[in-house]
């Protein structure tokens, strides 16, 4: 009897540890083939190359991605990395359209959260959890493209405070980050003075904000790593079905060069052109009925609100509105219209900006314009919808960069169920992005750059913040061209120029989305040096060079 109750207890754990290890052997027994990363990547001519054999040959992808946006090259990088042959083709540069907006949010919108705490819908928070689980991944795995920033939220009215500080707690309780707090109205205006003088106080969380652009091209090199074929500036010209319905082919183009137009093949085609993705459908069958709905997004660059804090507030018409630093000025957004803002100047944007930051007048330094796709009708639960045709085209309508790895990880799924092959767990979630540097050297790039290069520390930091790893191998770049800089306020060196060649840049246009055109201190001066340096490493014609260097003081002066 006295050693009874250690024998029952030997017992229980023997047969919890023998499901436990059995359950573990199960896991460990899926597929989970994953090709290597390349070593070095491949050039855009190389990936070119690659097409233009697989077109000769008549080979047949197992995926072509048409779209090179959040979707698009989450979809490639899903695929690849479950063993899939994969192409993905861009009709523009990487994140060109609304993915590759200046700064963002990686979460959901406030307000959802609070409507989820108002009514206890447990499956939005289901939802919810899992796109800040996302997030928290993606900003540990990537510090150099998403990071933390405390934001401020005012309450106007007493009334209003025990809504929003339900879903604050909510937000806190999903994802798991330190305590949202209330602090007073004197509180908050020391922080940010041009708050109204009438507000009751503030709620102050903790928000993850990330370059979208950066992080679309750095989407699209990591599946180029792994074997995707991925080009851009890609014009497609048509989608047909194959004869017997096995598999699709897709016309396309080069833009950036003179090869001619050739079909690819593939078993899946998957549409996700963003505002575009319907126009597919509607060519192949007149009668479809549009689910998608086009939102016109501007957003501002205004004078600097506060150097490390952000502002989350709302217009009249409730939708949420963020102002967030960068560099030395803030950037107010998204704010979405049903129709395209005409007037140059944005002055009912600009009124209605004043009135939620409670501000006399705001001055627009700069302004981005772009179209976004939307549902007609938002499922409950989702921003995205799925139409999947039997010939084989699979089109993705709606998304956003909160929920893009979960759309990828469902299109994956079910393409292997279309190929009836094995399915291979979706790792993406722990897959490091290009440049993504080791945990144990974080922090020590900046101090390598500083004592490599002789570099000062404040031009470190701009070169680990922008490449991440890979800031070595630029400032290597830069230091055997004795650190030659572009013209311009803000530090560019050309050796940029010449490594963001290899990675896929075309155009004088995609250098300054990629690196200039979000910095409000950027100048006119540098678009002759940068097609110069260009147009010597392309081997541009002068046509050309006169082409590139008017779109490039268009993309300056926009």
């Amino acid at each position: 009897f006295v050693h009874m109750p250690l024998y029952i207890w030997r017992w229980k754990k023997s047969i919890v540890g023998s499901i436990g290890l059995l359950a573990a052997a199960y896991y460990a027994s899926r597929p989970t083939t994953i090709p290597s990363p390349l070593f070095q990547l491949p050039s855009r001519r190389e990936q070119l190359e690659r097409l233009w054999d697989a077109s000769k040959s008549n080979e047949a992808f197992d995926v072509l991605v048409v779209g090179g946006g959040a979707i698009g090259c989450s979809v490639a990088l899903d695929a690849v990395t479950r063993g899939l042959s994969v192409c993905l083709v861009e009709q523009g540069d990487f994140g060109a359209g609304h993915a590759g907006q200046t700064l963002a949010p990686l979460h959901a919108p406030l307000p959802m959260f609070e409507q989820a705490a108002r009514d206890l819908d447990f499956r939005w928070m289901a939802v919810l959890r899992r796109a800040l689980r996302d997030r928290d991944e993606f900003v540990g795995r990537n510090p150099h493209l998403a990071q933390y920033l405390p934001m401020l939220t005012p309450v106007h009215c007493w009334q209003e405070l025990p809504r929003k500080w339900m879903g604050m707690k909510l937000y806190d309780l999903l994802g798991g980050h330190p305590s949202s707090y209330f602090v007073s109205a004197e509180q908050a205006r020391s922080l940010i003075p041009s708050l109204d003088p009438n507000i009751k106080g503030a709620m102050v969380f903790t928000m993850s904000t990330h370059h979208p652009l950066r992080t679309n091209v750095s989407l699209a090199l990591t599946a180029a790593h792994y074997g995707a074929c991925v080009v851009n500036h890609m014009h497609v010209s048509g989608v047909q079905a194959q004869e017997g319905g096995q598999g699709q082919g897709v016309w396309v183009q080069d833009e950036a060069t003179d090869m001619p137009q050739i079909l690819l093949n593939a078993k899946i085609v998957v549409n996700t052109t963003g505002t575009d993705a319907e126009d597919l459908i509607v060519a192949r069958s007149p009668s479809h009925q549009r689910l998608q709905r086009t939102l016109h997004s501007t957003q501002l660059t205004i004078g600097q609100m506060h150097p490390h804090l952000g502002l989350a507030t709302q217009l009249k018409d409730g939708q949420p509105v963020y102002v967030l630093p960068h560099n030395s000025s803030s950037v107010v957004g998204p704010l979405y219209s049903q129709t395209p803002p005409l007037a140059p100047n944005l002055p009912t944007e600009l009124q209605e900006v004043s009135s939620a930051l409670s501000a006399k007048s705001v001055q627009s330094m700069a302004t981005s314009k772009k179209a976004c796709p939307a549902l007609a009708c938002p499922q409950q639960h989702n921003a995205y919808m799925l139409c999947h045709e039997p010939e084989g085209l699979l089109t993705v309508l709606g998304g956003n960069w909160s929920s893009h790895r979960r759309i990828a990880e469902e299109v994956v799924d079910q393409i292997l169920d279309t190929l009836t092959l094995p399915h291979v767990r979706c790792l993406t979630l722990t897959i490091p992005l290009d440049g993504t540097p080791p945990k144990t050297h974080t922090h020590t790039l900046t101090t390598t750059l500083c004592q490599k290069f002789d570099l000062p520390e404040p031009l470190a930091d701009v070169l680990v913040a922008r490449y991440g790893a890979a800031a070595p191998e630029v400032a290597e770049m830069a230091s055997s061209d004795a650190f030659k800089t572009l013209p311009g306020s803000v530090p560019l060196f050309e050796a940029e120029v010449e490594f963001c060649i290899k990675q896929y840049a075309a155009t004088a246009v995609d250098f300054i989305t990629r690196l200039a055109a979000a910095d409000s201190r950027t100048n006119l001066a540098l678009a002759p040096r940068l097609v110069e340096v260009m147009g010597n490493r392309l081997n541009w014609s002068p046509a050309r060079q006169k082409e590139e260097l008017h779109s490039a003081t268009l993309a300056l002066s926009a």
